[in-house]
Formats: C-alpha cells, structure tokens, sequence
C-alpha cells in the first residue's frame, strides 16, 4: 500500500465515521498521528492529507458534533496540524472551520478551559497564513465572538 493509499483509507475512515462521535475521534486520532513529528514521514503525509481532503472531512466532524468536549479536542488537534500546510489553512477558513470551532465551544456547558484553549491552538496556527486570515477577516460578526473568548485583563 502507497502513501497515498494510506492516506486515502485514513480520511475515508474519518469521513465514514463521522455521525459517530467515538468512531470519528478513533479515525481522526489515527490520521492526526501521521501528520507531524516523530513520524518520519509526516511532511509527506501533509501533502497528501490535503489531496485527500482531510481539512474539510474534519471540519464536517466539527460540524456535526457542536459541544462535544473529545470531538472538539481530537478535530482541535488534526485541524491544527493541517494547518501547517498553507493551502489547508485556507481550505479550513473557507469550509467554515473557525465557525465550527466557535460553535462547538458556545454550545458546550461546561468546557474546562484548557479544552478552549487547546481549541483556540488553531486560531494561532490559521494565523500564520495571510490567505486563511482574510476569510476569517470577511465576517465582523465572527470577529466578535472570538474576542468575546479572550480573557479580559
């Protein structure tokens, strides 16, 4: 099997799990694994994690599952790992991954605030990328629940 063959099954995987919350998180934990350091290969399966279009299966993940406390986390952690890879930031901003991440956390009663802050790592990681940075920009409203996140000093 070729690495593109392995990261085809990975998303398909996610992508045939994703109404199942257990499921989903299992596949997106096994794909998230392949995508940065100590795999060897991890800038390979990057690259080919954006062809196979991983960015936007994980932000259906989101979608589907606002509030949920381990999809929140397990999406948090592949969708800020894709995001290394410039066209994945833009593809994330562009599907909608801020909004579902924002969704996800305004739906939640009770996030501890290291799972919104882990969530937020991928704010950070979009905002190396001028391209994702100008959809998120577009929206005021979207702006403004961000900052409604912030910790007030």
């Amino acid at each position: 099997m070729g690495l593109k063959d392995e990261m085809e099954a990975l998303v398909s995987s996610v992508n045939e799990h994703k109404k199942f919350k257990q499921l989903a998180c299992y596949s997106m934990d096994c794909l998230s694994k392949v995508l940065a350091p100590p795999n060897a290969r991890w800038r390979e399966n990057l690259q080919m994690a954006t062809e196979c279009g991983a960015a936007k299966t994980t932000v259906q993940v989101l979608r589907l599952h606002p509030g949920n406390e381990q999809v929140l986390l397990g999406c948090s952690d592949t969708l800020g790992k894709l995001a290394a890879e410039p066209r994945n930031a833009e593809i994330i901003a562009a599907e909608g991954g801020v909004e579902a991440l924002l969704a996800s956390i305004e739906a939640a009663d009770d996030l501890p605030a290291s799972v919104v802050g882990d969530a937020l790592n991928l704010l950070e990681n979009l905002s190396a990328h001028h391209k994702a940075l100008g959809y998120m920009a577009k929206d005021p409203a979207l702006i403004e629940r961000l900052l409604k996140l912030v910790p007030q000093n």
